[in-house]
């Protein structure tokens, strides 16, 4: 999502901002930024990384500016050169000045500034209406009559590159480790509430020491393993060599939400399960579980929170799983796309 600086610096310019991209013409550089809550990743369209020399004297010009910027990572090649940045919203304007100082620098140095299409690798004149294609992560500038003569070879050459990063990778397998470790996290959460449960009831027991208030909180604490969801889930998917890009994404997620569920049911009941005595089947338990519920709004209510906290603390694990600049990009490893 393209922070409030950044759009305005699109519409100033006259950029694009669709797709989870700004992109378009800026200052005579085919640019693009993609922006996430702490990451913004530059490219810019140039063969500047064909020519070391001349790289080697526009970098070095930020050495001095480097941790003002916060670079922690750069890519060059032949076609691009993409630096990412470690920025909050609130300081995306460093990404525009970054830019400016490098085209400054650029230009200071009489740089061939010529910007060629990604699939004819002629030059694209100044004001010459062009496509844009979504390889991989990195949007590239085509001559408009270049993407349907040269969109097969583009599918095939990522089809070629998706094969080759998931080498004796398989999805299933994958699979069943995320399965597996989903009942894992589902067992935990069992074992974390049933734990809580016995510990309250002792302390409740002990009416000199108790504490009300102390134990409302206590009684919410399992909703915090919700964060580890989506991270165990994963490294069990990892562990069985998952294929990765958008179905690893989708697995985890979706079994993170339905461990979380399944967690929440059982952690809930068969803590009273365990710990109630009497010669009771988990069947009657829950039976009566669903009467307490009705009769009583507070027990009703105690339920509902610790259900929504946990799928709350779920999501949160989401989010700080997935929105790093690494699974961004991984993310994208067989797209291609034409954006407009």
């Amino acid at each position: 999502m393209a922070s409030i600086f950044i759009k305005n610096f699109a519409i100033e310019n006259d950029l694009t901002v669709d797709y989870g991209y700004t992109y378009g013409w800026y200052r005579g550089f085919y640019i693009s930024i993609k922006e996430g809550m702490s990451y913004k990743i530059l490219t810019i369209i140039t063969k500047l990384g064909d020519d070391k020399e001349n790289l080697k004297k526009v970098l070095t010009s930020f050495n001095e500016d480097l941790e003002k910027y916060c670079v922690n990572d750069s890519q060059f090649n032949s076609e691009y050169l993409q630096f990412t940045f470690n920025l909050n919203n609130d300081k995306a304007k460093l990404v525009v000045e970054f830019i400016d100082k490098f085209i400054d620098f650029y230009r200071d140095n009489a740089l061939d500034e010529t910007t060629f299409c990604h699939l004819c690798n002629k030059p694209i004149e100044q004001g010459e209406k062009v496509s844009t294609v979504d390889v991989q992560g990195i949007l590239y500038p085509v001559h408009e009559n270049c993407y349907e003569q040269g969109k097969e070879k583009m599918q095939k050459s990522a089809k070629e590159k998706y094969a080759e990063i998931n080498k004796n990778r398989s999805f299933v397998k994958g699979l069943i480790g995320a399965i597996l470790f989903s009942i894992l996290f589902v067992a935990i959460l069992i074992g974390m509430y049933t734990l809580k449960e016995y510990l309250l009831t002792e302390l409740s027991s002990d009416t000199s020491s108790y504490d009300t208030n102390a134990a409302n909180l206590f009684h919410y604490l399992p909703s915090l393993l919700g964060i580890a969801a989506p991270f165990l889930i994963d490294a069990g998917y990892q562990l069985l060599k998952g294929t990765r890009g958008n179905k690893r994404y989708a697995t985890i997620i979706i079994c993170s939400y339905v461990a979380a569920m399944l967690g929440i049911w059982f952690g809930f009941s068969l803590s009273i399960f365990f710990l109630i005595e009497g010669d009771y089947t988990y069947g009657e338990i829950v039976s009566q579980i669903m009467q307490i519920m009705k009769i009583y709004p507070s027990f009703r209510l105690s339920f509902i929170i610790f259900a929504v906290l946990t799928l709350v603390f779920t999501t949160v694990g989401v989010i700080i799983k997935f929105t790093t600049t690494k699974e961004v990009q991984e993310s994208e490893i067989a797209t291609i796309d034409k954006l407009k």
